[in-house]
């Protein structure tokens, strides 16, 4: 069974370049947060998998669109080097919601998106467990295995603990501050 490394993006990973602090609605806009791929490559070292989890209600608010969230999707998979292959993303912007999610991959040069249901009754925008099923499914581990989820939000707590994993604090993680079986 691998060990699986779960993230949040924006704030987590990624930031606004643009305007610091505020939400990215366009894939020019993001940027790595400094020490990122440190961080990420420490994990990749040792041979866990890496996702990213994110919660995109702008698509539904009409601040973005779903082909400008799957082009920075994508483009933070780049900016990692490919050490994240695959997504899972929620449009929905309000609570009780998230019906459905996608998930975005690009594995050797391939890239795809599809619509994700099979975990619906669950939820998908966080904090329901949804997207950490949904990935959790994906990479054949369960929450007893090595999965941890990183984030920077209380909705990120809340969806790791509804899923049953481990969660760190996305400053706690990128400084090194970890549990000492998560790295």
């Amino acid at each position: 069974m691998p060990n699986l490394l779960l993230l949040d993006r924006d704030g987590t990973l990624t930031q606004n370049k643009v305007r610091p602090g505020d939400y990215i609605n366009d894939p020019s806009e993001l940027e790595l947060i400094p020490g990122v791929l440190e961080r990420l490559q420490n994990y990749r070292d040792r041979g866990w998998e890496l996702a990213i989890l994110s919660n995109q209600g702008g698509i539904e608010k009409g601040f973005t669109s779903l082909d400008k969230v799957i082009a920075g999707m994508k483009r933070t998979m780049v900016l990692t080097g490919g050490m994240i292959e695959w997504v899972w993303f929620c449009p929905s912007a309000y609570p009780g919601r998230g019906e459905t999610a996608f998930r975005v991959g690009v594995v050797d040069g391939f890239e795809s998106w599809n619509h994700c249901t099979s975990f619906a009754q669950h939820g998908y925008r966080k904090p329901c467990p949804g997207m950490a099923l949904a990935a959790m499914a994906w990479f054949r581990v369960q929450p007893t295995d090595q999965v941890v989820f990183v984030g920077d939000r209380p909705e990120d707590g809340a969806m790791a603990i509804n899923a049953g994993l481990e969660f760190i604090d996305a400053a706690d993680w990128r400084e090194g501050k970890v549990p000492s079986g998560c790295l």
